[in-house]
């Protein structure tokens, strides 16, 4: 009886067991690799539209625009967002001790380092922007966030609206949860 009962009952737990732990290590890769390229799609585009932009212009912006919400700190998401950034640039030790220096500054700041860009690099900047700031806890800063991305907005050209970067900033939120 033991030899039968045992397997009989094992096998179906252990194989219940293994779907819902696979399930939820698919389910936390899907989320990770969803964040990830909605980071790197807007910064790809970006750098195939302007080939000859500094490879440091993309990273000094999510630091500013990160800088510009939470006073604790980033969320994960956010410091996410800017490791997949630098592996995806492929910045290099000096490049990224030249980014130290670019926390606690103002997005007056950045623009001034950023040269004329295309429309629709332009919307890639935005985008990428729109990405770090979705990728924040909650929503608790968004205006924030939204008042410097509308700056950046100003800088390079493009007139936007505080309540529709932070529409921009839910829907996204939405789509990466």
């Amino acid at each position: 009886m033991m030899r039968l009962l045992v397997p009989g009952i094992n096998v179906p737990i252990a194989t219940g067991m293994n779907y819902y732990f696979t399930r939820q290590i698919l389910n936390v890769a899907n989320e990770q690799m969803t964040k990830r390229g909605a980071v790197v799609q807007p910064l790809i585009r970006l750098y195939k539209r302007e080939p000859n932009l500094d490879k440091m212009v993309a990273p000094k912006i999510l630091i500013t625009i990160g800088d510009s919400g939470d006073p604790e700190g980033w969320s994960e998401g956010q410091m996410g967002a800017l490791r997949h950034c630098q592996s995806t640039l492929s910045l290099d030790d000096g490049d990224l001790a030249r980014l130290d220096a670019y926390f606690d500054r103002t997005v007056n700041d950045i623009v001034q380092e950023i040269p004329p860009l295309l429309g629709n690099s332009v919307d890639d900047v935005l985008d990428l922007a729109i990405v770090l700031a979705a990728l924040a806890t909650d929503d608790r800063h968004d205006i924030v966030y939204a008042e410097t991305i509308v700056q950046l907005a100003g800088h390079l050209g493009t007139i936007l609206s505080t309540s529709e970067v932070i529409a921009k900033i839910r829907q996204k939120r939405r789509r990466l949860s």
